[in-house]
Order: C-alpha cells, then sequence, then structure tokens
C-alpha cells in the first residue's frame, strides 16, 4: 500500500491499518470516528450490561450512529445520577 492511500482508506472504507516497523513496536491507525467509538464502548463495557441490550449495542455501532451517540448520551446521564 502507498503511504498516501492509508488515510483514505481508513477514513473512507473504515479500515484499520496495522503499522509494522523493524524492532519498533507494531501500532493502528483508524479513523477519528472509530476511534471515538472505541472510547465510548471502553467507558461503556464499565457498566453492568444484559447480554441482549449489549447486543444490540454493538448492531448500532454499524447501523446507525445517530442512535448510537444518543445511546451514549443516555449511558452517561444515568452513570451521573
Amino acid at each position: 500500500t502507498q503511504y498516501a492511500e492509508v488515510p483514505d482508506s481508513v477514513v473512507d472504507d473504515r479500515e484499520d491499518v496495522v503499522i509494522t516497523r523493524a524492532g519498533h513496536e507494531p501500532f493502528v491507525i483508524v479513523s477519528l470516528a472509530d476511534f471515538e467509538s472505541l472510547r465510548e464502548a471502553t467507558y461503556l463495557m464499565r457498566l453492568v450490561w444484559d447480554r441482549n441490550a449489549w447486543q444490540d449495542y454493538l448492531w448500532w455501532q454499524t447501523e446507525n450512529r445517530q442512535i448510537l451517540k444518543r445511546i451514549n448520551l443516555l449511558s452517561k446521564e444515568v452513570a451521573r445520577h
């Protein structure tokens, strides 16, 4: 892969890219949207979820980002109270 194509692949195709370098630890490039989703998921995983609710949450991650954002906001609101 050409280096100039990597950002397009990450953002447009929502493809994570693993970068490996001799003598260095590998790292991953992800889109900002995916990074924010991962951050939210990490936060939400600390909450107690019914198995079906967690499966639904994972489904919303790929099907409707607006609903996912609403779920995240509601979850944070509940956690504050």
